[in-house]
């Protein structure tokens, strides 16, 4: 079990009168299940199953009503698998790991501020594109890199993680892609600790 934060934004954002925004970081909610298989003493697979939050904050001026600020988080169920190399003593090892991993957008919230005054709304996903040919993507696919290290503590080890998430799906879903959409992708730096408990340890 392992738990902490997802330093979270994405690479773009494009409102839909065409105007491209300069996304800053959000800070989300990030646990997760794993279990490590071990391969060989020093190289395994780690499967996992993580709750974590996605989004971006986004500030500007628009003529008509003057100036704004969009906050959303998304909540995805992400599954990474990684190859994990560990080095190191029994007491204190280190670890790298490198995988891919497959997300799916349970739903969130979105947060418009203009001039001072806050509107919050659901974020909700659904499986058709509206009238507009438009839709928020709910399919992630992506790539997730860290390091971190275990240090034993009684029948198990505590872990720090950390590690950078990049994503390869364009969080819009378009019938007719525009000419001048610029994609978005989400990107995120995780930093969490758990503990881990051998199941056939010797």
């Amino acid at each position: 079990l392992r738990g902490g934060i997802n330093i979270a934004t994405i690479t773009e954002f494009q409102q839909e009168t065409g105007v491209s925004l300069d996304p800053t970081s959000v800070i989300g909610l990030n646990f997760a299940l794993y279990t490590d298989l071990n391969i060989s003493e020093h190289f395994g697979i780690q499967p996992e199953i993580n709750y974590l939050q996605k989004g971006a904050e986004m500030s500007g001026a628009d003529e008509n009503e003057g100036e704004f600020r969009f906050k959303m988080r998304v909540n995805y169920l992400e599954v990474p698998v990684l190859a994990k190399l560990r080095f190191g003593a029994e007491k204190l090892r280190g670890f790298a790991m490198v995988g891919p991993s497959v997300g799916y957008a349970l739903g969130g919230e979105g947060t418009v501020s203009i001039d001072g005054v806050e509107v919050t709304e659901k974020i909700e996903f659904d499986n058709d594109l509206d009238d507009d040919g438009y839709k928020d993507q709910r399919w992630d696919v992506g790539a997730v890199i860290g390091a971190g290290a275990a240090l034993s503590a009684g029948p198990g080890n505590v872990i720090l993680d950390l590690r950078y998430g990049l994503d390869f799906t364009d969080f819009a879903k378009y019938q007719s892609v525009p000419a001048d959409h610029e994609k978005s992708y989400n990107r995120g730096f995780g930093i969490s600790l758990g503990y881990q408990i051998p199941i056939n340890k010797k």
